[in-house]
């Protein structure tokens, strides 16, 4: 089974690393640390380069987030540690339309399950990461998101990672499900001040990189240790892991392996994922309206 392909691939910078002085005409993925850095570094990076998105991790709660006219403009992600006060949210979830945004909300408090569906209802981009793999997740709330998002009759806003994996899903093919979290090896490039290149935000934490250098990145499909990297899947078939025998590997990838063999919710989750992408890809198939 074939890994599926890239697209434009990215270098992930912090603002504040000093790079915006060295790196010219890449396509970036620029991090802040609070939603007031956003305008000025969206501003600074894209002065020699296309910034794809600014990724805010903020600590304050959504519902504390104000939006000015120019945080509207730009293109955002915000991961957020909690929601707030439900209320105040919905409140301001027109503020949130208005703008280029995608709320995220971690998984393991069970309150933003029903917040995040909540905010797709009101057509507000959103979604739920995985902030820490050791923090426990409610896995039946995860998939009953899931369902939300993948099979709802009523009109709501995208929610991710579902609606990337139900709709880039093939067959042929396994796909990237964290990648609507800044993470898949073939189009995000971790990059830190001393231009050591990693292949997740986690890896470049653990100095686990595989290149250096500025001028690598343009050929890193030539770099062995990367090119190692990218056919380490395999090991799992070789090895005859539990994921060799999963049919829904091809949504998950191995991704949260740990959890999977500890949680048996984690692997019903991934099932009803691939039985929804399965779904939508016959649905497409069969759609033979006549349009312009």
């Amino acid at each position: 089974m074939k890994q599926k392909p890239g697209k434009e691939k990215m270098i992930v910078v912090q603002d504040g690393s000093g790079l915006e002085k060295k790196i010219t005409k890449k396509t970036l993925v620029v991090q802040v640390d609070t939603i007031e850095k956003a305008v000025p570094a969206f501003g600074k990076w894209s002065s020699e380069n296309r910034v794809f998105c600014v990724v805010v991790h903020e600590e304050k709660p959504l519902a504390e987030i104000e939006l000015s006219e120019e945080l509207k403009i730009i293109p955002l992600a915000l991961f957020l540690k909690e929601g707030g006060a439900p209320k105040t949210v919905i409140e301001k979830s027109r503020e949130f339309r208005e703008a280029n945004i995608t709320l995220y909300l971690p998984a393991h408090n069970p309150e933003n399950f029903t917040l995040l569906q909540i905010l797709a209802s009101l057509d507000v981009a959103c979604g739920v990461y995985l902030e820490n793999e050791a923090k426990p997740v409610n896995w039946d709330s995860m998939n009953d998101l899931m369902y939300y998002a993948a099979y709802s009759p009523a009109n709501h806003a995208r929610v991710e990672p579902f609606d990337y994996a139900v709709s880039n899903y093939d067959p042929q093919e396994y796909l990237c499900f964290t990648t609507p979290w800044f993470e898949n090896p073939r189009r995000f490039f971790y990059m830190d001040e001393n231009e050591n290149i990693a292949l997740s935000r986690k890896k470049m934490e653990e100095g686990d990189f595989v290149a250096t250098g500025i001028s690598s990145f343009d050929s890193l499909d030539d770099n062995e240790k990367y090119k190692e990297h990218l056919t380490m899947w395999t090991n799992q078939f070789i090895d005859n892991q539990r994921c060799a025998s999963c049919p829904a590997w091809r949504v998950c990838g191995g991704a949260f392996v740990s959890i999977c063999e500890s949680n048996p919710n984690y692997f019903q989750f991934f099932n009803d994922l691939l039985e929804a992408a399965e779904q939508n890809r016959v649905k497409q198939e069969q759609d033979t309206e006549w349009r312009l």
